[in-house]
């Protein structure tokens, strides 16, 4: 593996699951908690479950020689035959998350329940988990489906636990909701998980999430999130994020159909979305027009399109605003736009680039 990570030059990420028996018992403590049966849940343990300090020592420093800077824990599910384990359990979670720390590798939890999101609160190695199930691509273009939905929805949870959503198993080439798919993913600041065969990957889409030269993924400062008219009637899905800066904070607002028969856009005014200064102005990423908006303004989305996708930039005291970078979803990510000045005559900024 080490051989490898100098090869390509990049840092590795390892992928743990359930272990069956094997030359580890005669080493460290474990509990048996059933034999690992992918596929049939309802039968699924998690082999040996090794849980002590010295076990997790041992593999996460591995890892780390390895050329390795994080771990991907899967099938925390398998945990309907994990009784005989509950009162070791927690310490399985806490001593991965302590040996993580100590090696400076991160934590993406993977197939997981409520509980081990809220384990994360007590182990802050974990930075990111897999947001909902097994993504697979969709055959026909007909909106994108209630996936997405749960997706977005549940990293209101997420994002207030300062974990980052990851959607897996991402295809750009036969997915007729690759667009979405990517940019959903990509607004929710977790990683872009992808599942190409190769040489079966759009290139130009997944240039839209990242910085050139350093592969740096360009996300906003917290994950995507429904505006509050959702929760009294979700017909019509509008999510936003955002990017703040010292002089003003922008906004991402993405319009989703869901699988409806109507295609209905919905609204949003710049109020929905948290904006707090008077005026704005709307770029529609898709069209690239650009309108004023003012706070309280009510703007309606396009029917019949699956998906619209807007940056409200606020105005800065000067003769123009600031859109952004726009070959990238999230124009005005803070490590790529930054040392923002401006006076009654000028606009000047930073533009930071990927090192070689």
């Amino acid at each position: 593996m080490s051989a490898l990570s100098q090869r390509i030059g990049q840092p590795l990420y390892a992928y743990i699951s359930p272990l069956e028996p094997g030359p580890y018992r005669s080493r460290y403590p474990y509990v048996f908690t059933g034999h690992v049966a992918y596929g049939d849940i309802g039968s699924v343990g998690m082999g040996d479950l090794f849980y002590t300090d010295e076990f997790w020592d041992d593999q996460v420093r591995k890892c780390r020689d390895w050329g390795c800077e994080g771990l991907m824990h899967d099938f925390l599910s398998n945990y309907w035959n994990t009784p005989a384990a509950v009162d070791v359990i927690d310490r399985y979670m806490k001593s991965m998350a302590k040996a993580c720390q100590k090696y400076g590798l991160s934590i993406q939890y993977c197939m997981c329940f409520s509980n081990h999101v809220l384990e994360t609160v007590e182990n802050p190695a974990v930075i990111s988990l897999q947001a909902i199930a097994d993504h697979h691509p969709s055959a026909s273009d007909g909106g994108c489906g209630s996936n997405l939905r749960s997706f977005i929805y549940s990293s209101l949870l997420y994002g207030a636990l300062g974990l980052w959503p990851a959607r897996d198993n991402i295809q750009t080439m036969n997915d007729a909701d690759a667009y979405e798919d990517v940019l959903v993913a990509n607004l929710s600041g977790g990683p872009i998980q992808l599942g190409h065969e190769i040489g079966k990957a759009d290139l130009g889409l997944l240039r839209q999430t990242f910085r050139e030269g350093d592969g740096l993924l360009l996300k906003p400062d917290r994950p995507l999130c429904p505006i509050d008219a959702c929760f009294i009637d979700d017909h019509n899905l509008i999510a936003c994020t955002q990017s703040r800066h010292p002089s003003g904070t922008w906004h991402y607002v993405l319009s989703l159909n869901i699988g409806n028969d109507q295609w209905q856009g919905g609204s949003f005014s710049p109020d929905d979305c948290g904006c707090d200064q008077d005026e704005y102005v709307l770029y529609n990423y898709r069209t690239g027009e650009i309108s004023p908006i003012g706070r309280k303004e009510i703007y309606h989305c396009p029917d019949h399109v699956k998906s619209s996708y807007y940056v409200l930039a606020p105005l800065l005291g000067c003769p123009g605003t600031l859109i952004g970078d726009i070959s990238k979803f999230v124009t005005m990510a803070d490590q790529r736009i930054c040392a923002i000045e401006t006076d009654r005559y000028h606009l000047t900024f930073s533009l930071l680039a990927g090192g070689a």
